[in-house]
């Protein structure tokens, strides 16, 4: 998104990530309620936008300090709704889903680069926080929820819509592959992180389901 305060345009960018995770389903006819627990890595880099800035356009720049990279250790609580398309319960199954996820950061980690600046470089113009906006020099933003974090600056929602495709070994074990489209919502502000990412994403889980009941 657009940083309000440094006038850093808006960007886009993929970045891939992995996790594990379990998860227990309740299962009604061609009706599921699945919830589970997922521990996930990811690693990106954004946008070199300024953190602090010395100097003024007048008498020159001398200092700036931006983002090289970004890492987050996130852990996510998935509730979806799930429906079976099959009609009857075969070898193969195919089922579509829908539901919601809380994302919190547990761990951060963000690299910054220091080095000169040219004043004539577009984004080295601060201008000040307004009321309500994010102060990107609070240190409480760089921290996650197990580093003495704020629970409000690191957790997020995402909305789910998936499909997914299930082979039967017997009536007990399965093998499946699902993927599934996340798009953020409901974070502190309009976006997660001091420099107010977007993570939507898209996630294929593959693993494998054991029936606890006969």
């Amino acid at each position: 998104p657009y940083n309000t305060k440094f006038r850093g345009p808006s960007y886009d960018q993929f970045f891939a990530g992995y996790g594990g995770g379990l998860s227990l389903t309740y299962q009604i006819k061609r009706w599921s309620v699945e919830i589970g627990g997922i521990y996930s890595s990811i690693l990106y880099q954004p946008n070199e936008w300024y953190l602090n800035v010395t100097g003024d356009l007048n008498n020159g720049i001398n200092i700036n300090q931006g983002f090289r990279r970004a890492r987050l250790d996130l852990f996510k609580i998935p509730l979806n709704l799930r429906y079976r398309l099959t009609k009857s319960v075969s070898k193969w199954n195919i089922y579509a889903l829908t539901g919601a996820t809380m994302n919190t950061a547990v761990f951060k980690q963000y690299e910054i680069s220091k080095g000169p600046l040219s004043s004539s470089d577009p984004q080295a113009k601060p201008a000040p926080v307004r009321p309500g906006e994010r102060n990107v020099d609070d240190p409480r933003l760089y921290r996650g929820f197990f580093e003495n974090g704020r629970l409000k600056d690191n957790i997020y929602f995402t909305a789910n819509l998936g499909l997914g495709v299930e082979r039967y070994f017997n009536q007990r074990w399965s093998l499946f592959v699902q993927p599934v489209y996340q798009h953020q919502f409901l974070s502190n502000g309009d976006g997660f992180g001091p420099n107010r990412d977007r993570l939507n994403s898209f996630s294929t889980y593959i693993g494998i389901r054991r029936s606890l009941l006969k």
